[in-house]
């Protein structure tokens, strides 16, 4: 029996690790959608359409947030443009 105990801790052990991979491999997945979407709003916006020369460079906090894309608040202090 202790070998069956050992062999369920090891198991338990491997699904932890697994788990974390899986949220690293998330979060790395997330800041290089945010670096893509950060790009594309400062090539699109960096054209003369009459808001403000565009897009321009968006504030960090508009596309790094900690929670999925349903926890996002608008933050009190940012310009009324980006809300």
């Amino acid at each position: 029996m202790e070998w069956r105990q050992r062999m369920v801790a090891m198991q338990v052990e491997h699904e932890k690790q697994m788990m974390q991979m899986h949220v690293e491999a998330c979060q790395n997945q997330m800041q290089v959608l945010g670096i893509m979407a950060r790009l594309l709003c400062q090539f699109f916006g960096s054209g003369t359409d009459g808001l403000s020369n565009g897009l321009g460079a968006l504030p960090p906090q508009v596309l790094h947030h900690g929670g999925g894309l349903g926890d996002v608040k608008p933050d009190v202090n940012s310009p009324s443009e980006f809300i």
